[in-house]
């Protein structure tokens, strides 16, 4: 029934986890700067394991959502669906706001941290080749080895925004900002999307503006005919029989028209 290659899957992921006592470290070669980047391998680990285990977290938000109770999934499988982690997630981002916000929320948070691990070996190495370039605060105040630092760079990339004040100096940091990016168009069209959604209006809602609207036009078409209709009557030679006393008046009129 499947379960051999979730078992299989879970197996998989599990095993990215750091080893005690294997610690290499990992040199990749920057085109930007022309200089080894070491890395090490628990680091790269470590943000191997927050990845992949993010599939653990969208599980868990599956099986609290309501769409995988009971009741639910016997009605799907009497009507063909399948319940999988696609479905629920599709559903709940087209209906729910703030389960959008809290994937949101969580690609913000992973991409920092990241942005973390790919810049903060740089930042180390570019201080003890240049230390005299470190040694202002305001410096010290856009470095890309702190965490608020990489968060914010985060945010003002997703909400495509981009001040500049802070940037990625390495080719990895640079990749995760691209790939942010990316991450934000999905994002952002599924806001647009779930706000489309809950400002339309129902088909009875939308009956009533239409009827309202109707009403008005109904009554400024009729102002404008009765005053069409008074200014005919006004310079008709019937108006100037029974009003003998308003020639100038009607005098008037004939000269404006």
């Amino acid at each position: 029934a499947g379960l051999v290659q979730e078992f299989a899957t879970d197996l998989v992921l599990l095993a990215v986890i750091p080893v005690p006592g294997i610690d290499p470290t990992v040199r990749v070669w920057d085109a930007g700067h022309s200089m080894d980047i070491p890395y090490t391998l628990d680091a790269l680990m470590v943000t191997l394991m927050v990845l992949v285990r993010i599939r653990y977290v969208l599980y868990w938000l599956v099986i609290l959502d309501p769409l995988t109770d009971s009741t639910s999934s016997v009605y799907a499988r009497s009507s063909c669906v399948d319940l999988n982690l696609r479905f629920v997630l599709a559903t709940r981002c087209m209906k729910n706001l703030r389960f959008l916000l809290l994937l949101w929320l969580i690609a913000i948070s992973v991409s920092a941290y990241c942005m973390l691990v790919a810049e903060r070996p740089f930042a180390f190495v570019d201080t003890q080749l240049h230390p005299e370039d470190h040694e202002s605060s305001m410096e010290s105040a856009v470095r890309m080895d702190r965490f608020h630092n990489c968060l914010w760079l985060v945010i003002i990339t997703m909400t495509t925004v981009g001040y500049g004040d802070v940037y990625p100096s390495t080719d990895i940091g640079r990749l995760i900002a691209v790939v942010s990016c990316f991450e934000a168009v999905v994002l952002i069209a599924l806001v647009i999307e779930i706000t489309n959604t809950r400002l339309s209006l129902d088909d009875s809602s939308q009956r009533l503006v239409d009827f309202t609207y109707r009403v008005r036009e109904y009554k400024e078409t009729r102002k404008a005919a009765t005053c069409l209709i008074e200014r005919l009557y006004i310079v008709s030679p019937v108006y100037r029989k029974l009003h003998p006393t308003a020639r100038s008046r009607t005098k008037l009129g004939d000269d404006a028209y």
